[in-house]
């Protein structure tokens, strides 16, 4: 006997949602569809790196009838600036890995890592900023002590005539 091949079918009707506005997250879109009918499940694509949205979505609900109306409705929505574009999707254009995405539950996205790599880059840029800083002062006494009469603040100034005689 051949083994079958499980079928993974979608009931009622999927959602594709564009253009999501930064803030505008799963449990803030679970809860503004949900206005319109139950609401399965929410996909909301996110970066591996950042974990940020990637602002799009995919919103499944019970209802096909349902998510037709929401995609006519909410098709050019103006949401925190942003104009969303909502079109409905039928199962034969989902590919597999986005039906197996809308049938199981999302899980916690975990960003101590991310943070962590934040973190370090925040303190290498303030040390970069001491370097220079540090580096600067050594290159003025050197200057100083040839007689060179040099300070950072002189090249500011120059560049600030400079901009304003171009404007003038």
């Amino acid at each position: 006997m051949a083994p079958t091949k499980r079928r993974h079918r979608v009931h009622g009707g999927v959602l594709y949602i564009g253009h999501i506005p930064h803030g505008f997250y799963e449990s803030q879109m679970k809860g503004f569809f949900s206005q319109f009918g139950r609401v399965r499940h929410v996909f909301l694509a996110r970066s591996r790196r950042t974990c940020r949205s990637r602002g799009y979505a995919f919103v499944h609900f019970d209802d096909a009838k349902v998510a037709r109306i929401v995609a006519e409705t909410m098709d050019g929505y103006l949401l925190f600036g942003r104009r969303l574009v909502v079109r409905e999707l039928p199962p034969e254009r989902l590919h597999r890995a986005a039906r197996l995405r809308v049938l199981q539950r999302s899980r916690p996205v975990s960003t101590r890592v991310v943070e962590r790599q934040r973190f370090l880059r925040d303190q290498a840029a303030v040390g970069a900023a001491q370097s220079n800083c540090c580096r600067r002062r050594k290159l003025e006494k050197r200057l100083e002590s040839l007689g060179v009469p040099f300070s950072a603040q002189d090249v500011w100034r120059s560049r600030e005539v400079l901009a304003l005689a171009e404007t003038s």
